[in-house]
């Protein structure tokens, strides 16, 4: 997109459209950030606290039995989240998301 394929949507709504763009970057890069384990911020910094115990839950389904297999990061800090989101298998072979692969 160039800037002046902008002239017809008005300031405000582009404004708008860069800073949830912004936003998004910012959560992508907490999330790289933390999947090395050394970040210390909650979870909340990327997610909302009312996804707490769904997420809670759906990391039962995604740890295994042994402890290599358990997410050994602390509960809810974004470290935490970062292996959650890296270990569930939502994308299907074609790249789009699936409800049934939850």
């Amino acid at each position: 997109m160039e800037i002046q394929d902008l002239n017809g949507i008005g300031l405000a709504l582009t404004f708008n459209l860069a800073a949830i763009a912004m936003i998004a970057a910012t959560r992508i890069m907490q999330l790289v950030l933390a999947r090395d384990g050394t970040v210390d911020r909650p979870a909340t910094d990327v997610v909302a606290a009312d996804q707490l115990p769904m997420l809670e839950a759906l990391q039962v389904h995604l740890e295994g039995k042994t402890a290599k297999q358990k997410n050994p990061h602390a509960k809810h800090s974004i470290d935490w989240l970062a292996w959650i989101i890296g270990k569930h298998p939502a994308k299907t072979a074609r790249g789009s998301f699936s409800a049934q692969a939850a």
